[in-house]
């Protein structure tokens, strides 16, 4: 990351999200027996968490992993060890870092809009980073949220915050589409 904390802890968010919307389908594969899809999502769990520093969850993951590939099969506790070390980091990474994008007491406030045509450019720049699910989408939106206040109703700022912060990437777009036609319908009036 190359010093960049804030984008670690994107990645972390990120992450343990990730992880905690996939576990149903983890459990579900080894419920049916699919040990080879088992066996891929526990390789590709095993490298991301040792990229990001999460060598417990790495080594818990790379022994399901091992055991499939060894063809002994996996014993149920080792299964469900990785399920808990999933969990674990998760619940840690959620507990530890506050949303990026939360802030209770945050009363923003709409900014005068000036220049429509730089506005129109935050919205576009900030559409284009969720279409392509970049990581510093949200790092963005804190930026740019006091000007998306003049065009975004309080309640759709706040839907647009929680929808970003939990990388709901395709929904955000939606609010910033109907964003967008509004200051489509309202840049004659603006200067």
């Amino acid at each position: 990351m190359a010093g960049n904390r804030a984008r670690y802890e994107d990645l972390l968010r990120r992450f343990a999200a990730q992880q905690t919307a996939a576990l149903p389908d983890l459990r579900s594969s080894w419920d049916s027996g699919d040990l080879e899809t088992v066996r891929r999502q526990a390789h590709t769990l095993k490298g991301v968490a040792a990229n990001l520093g999460a060598s417990d969850l790495a080594a818990a993951a790379g022994e399901v992993e091992a055991a499939i590939d060894s063809g002994a099969g996996v014993r149920s506790e080792v299964f469900s060890r990785l399920l808990l070390r999933i969990q674990d980091v998760s619940a840690t990474i959620q507990s530890t870092l506050p949303s990026a994008l939360t802030d209770e007491n945050d009363q923003t406030t709409a900014v005068p809009v000036r220049d429509s045509a730089a506005l129109l450019k935050a919205v576009s720049r900030l559409r284009e980073m969720l279409r392509i699910s970049d990581g510093l989408a949200g790092e963005y939106f804190r930026t740019v949220r006091p000007e998306l206040a003049s065009i975004v109703s309080p309640a759709d700022l706040a839907r647009l915050n929680d929808l970003i912060s939990e990388f709901e990437y395709e929904a955000a777009l939606e609010i910033l589409d109907e964003a967008d036609s509004r200051l489509g319908e309202t840049s004659g009036a603006i200067e």
